[in-house]
């Protein structure tokens, strides 16, 4: 019998495969193929809407959208001007050195 068709909600299992959170769903991306997870739809663990993950994006266990995680960074909302992608790496990298993404 065939799934109900949905959008995952991704996040990385310790083993570094990515698996769907949502309780109905099993699916998972097994080793040989976790790189694929660019480029595919997740819901965002900040706000729950759909969104494209990336390789910046993937960075983080749970990923959140780029909106959520400008705003958790600097405070920023969806009608204000983003940071750059430049001032984006470096939160990243501010993140990753206060443990909040590994």
């Amino acid at each position: 019998m065939a799934g109900k068709k949905h959008t995952h909600k991704y996040y990385k299992q310790g083993t570094g495969t990515w698996a769907c959170a949502l309780l109905d769903c099993s699916h998972f991306l097994p080793l040989n193929v976790a790189e694929s997870i660019s480029h595919r739809s997740s819901i965002c663990w900040g706000c729950n809407t759909k969104f494209d993950l990336d390789e910046k994006l993937i960075k983080q266990d749970k990923p959140k959208c780029y909106e959520c995680v400008e705003f958790e960074l600097f405070g920023a909302s969806k009608k204000d001007n983003l940071p750059d992608l430049s001032d984006f790496d470096r939160a990243l990298k501010l993140m990753e050195q206060k443990k909040k993404i590994s």
